[in-house]
């Protein structure tokens, strides 16, 4: 089975729930491919830790990433 590959955009406060669920295997089948957050730090802390590419702009994600994601999270 496949993984479905999940980005993230708003890397606000509820964030690290988000990633915790989908780093953790508390969501089967998922995993993180991306985090892109406006404040481009906020998601290049996330993307640092856990291995996963950051962005500061959604639409520039989307561009880069095309077929990587299967998910987008707005947080």
């Amino acid at each position: 089975m496949s993984k479905l590959k999940f980005a993230l955009l708003g890397c606000g406060r509820i964030a690290p729930k988000h990633v915790d669920a989908l780093t953790s295997g508390a969501v089967p089948g998922a995993e993180l491919v991306a985090v892109c957050d406006n404040q481009f730090d906020r998601a290049k802390a996330i993307a640092s830790k856990h291995g996963v590419k950051a962005y500061a702009n959604h639409r520039e994600m989307m561009e880069q990433m095309g077929d990587g994601i299967d998910v987008v999270t707005v947080l």
